[in-house]
């Protein structure tokens, strides 16, 4: 098997820029226009993080399965699991809050600093008033925190308490209840399944079952268009904040679309274009920066005009600003943070102690 799946890279790059494509549509609705460009979007694009949930459960099961059991390892993917989510997000909120106060004219010293501080900068389940689409980043934490538990136990007795976790996330969903609590609550909503799921997919993967690629992309498509014409309804908002109805639409297409991509890889078929690679290894900058950069962009440009010609500059401009941000703090910082724990092939002339150290711990 494959360390590096180059189909699975850039399918986050599609599940991010359906994202984009989502939220630009949904401030293009406040213009009344006949015809939106991106109003199509806003009926599908959000399930690009039921995708990303996914990709993440199939990531972190696939890069760690060599080191489940083995509780001396549970440092080390704690510690790139930490690299890899709150430096970059810290940087992004600071970037955000400094856009939210300008241009946007929103006055952040008022916010509820002390009281929200450690759900912010957590990432914990909660309202993100900066950041609102960190609500996302909040589940990829607790599944990180939950599959710490394979480092911890015997494979089987880890591998049973996942699948133990889903059983009860099915139950809690197929009665109704909701936890009072917030952090029960976020763990027994069906977003959990996704992140299960995509881990399962890794042992499937590894097992080398990867010969049925072509018709499960076929029933990915056939099952979303024809769940997603079943539960449709005049509201398109209504499935993104229900999570049982959503997981159903588009949960299993998304597992099954993993699995062909990767699956077709292995036979070396089906190469995603080089261009979607590229957003890929960009997915999670342009992902916390689209949302406060766009914002922005709609306080910059009140007062254009959204007529024909003009309106589809509006759209080019902000899909360039949403999408160049994140490739600019890809550049600037995401890959410069990552390379400090790169393993390096060979050492530089002058080496400092610190970093040497640094990527010693990180990478073992």
């Amino acid at each position: 098997m494959r360390a590096n799946l180059d189909n699975l890279q850039a399918l986050r790059g599609v599940a991010c820029l359906a994202v984009v494509l989502y939220h630009l549509g949904q401030w293009e609705s406040g213009f009344g226009l006949k015809r939106p460009l991106f109003g199509v979007f806003r009926w599908f694009g959000y399930a690009g993080v039921d995708l990303f949930f996914v990709i993440s459960g199939f990531i972190i099961a696939h890069s760690n399965r060599n080191r489940l059991g083995q509780p001396r390892a549970l440092p080390t993917y704690l510690f790139r699991r930490f690299w890899r989510l709150y430096p970059l997000y810290w940087i992004a909120f600071a970037l955000g809050t400094a856009l939210m106060a300008y241009p946007c004219g929103m006055d952040v010293r008022a916010l509820e600093w002390r009281g929200n501080a450690i759900t912010w900068f957590g990432l914990w389940p909660g309202v993100h008033t900066i950041m609102p689409h960190a609500w996302t980043l909040a589940f990829e934490l607790l599944f990180y925190l939950a599959f710490a538990s394979l480092f911890l136990l015997p494979i089987r007795a880890g591998v049973g308490l996942l699948a133990l976790w889903g059983v009860v996330v099915l139950a809690v969903s197929i009665s109704g209840y909701q936890s009072p609590n917030r952090f029960v609550h976020t763990a027994t909503l069906p977003y959990v399944l996704e992140f299960l799921a995509g881990a399962a997919l890794a042992w499937v993967y590894h097992r080398n079952r990867t010969d049925h690629y072509r018709p499960a992309l076929a029933l990915a498509f056939a099952w979303a268009a024809v769940a997603g014409l079943l539960v449709n309804k005049s509201d398109s908002h209504w499935l993104v904040i229900t999570p049982g109805p959503r997981i159903l639409v588009f949960g299993l297409p998304a597992v099954l679309l993993v699995y062909s991509l990767v699956a077709a890889e292995a036979h070396g078929r089906w190469r995603m274009p080089g261009w979607t690679k590229t957003l890929g290894n960009a997915s999670y900058s342009i992902y916390l920066m689209h949302m406060p950069v766009g914002a922005a962009m709609l306080t910059l440009t009140g007062g254009w005009s959204h007529r024909k010609w003009n309106h589809v500059g509006w759209s080019g401009l902000m899909l360039f600003a949403c999408v160049g941000s994140g490739l600019l703090l890809y550049r600037l910082a995401e890959k410069p943070l990552m390379d400090l724990v790169k393993p390096k092939s060979a050492p530089s002339r002058r080496p400092s102690r610190w970093p040497r150290l640094f990527r010693s711990f990180a990478t073992r």
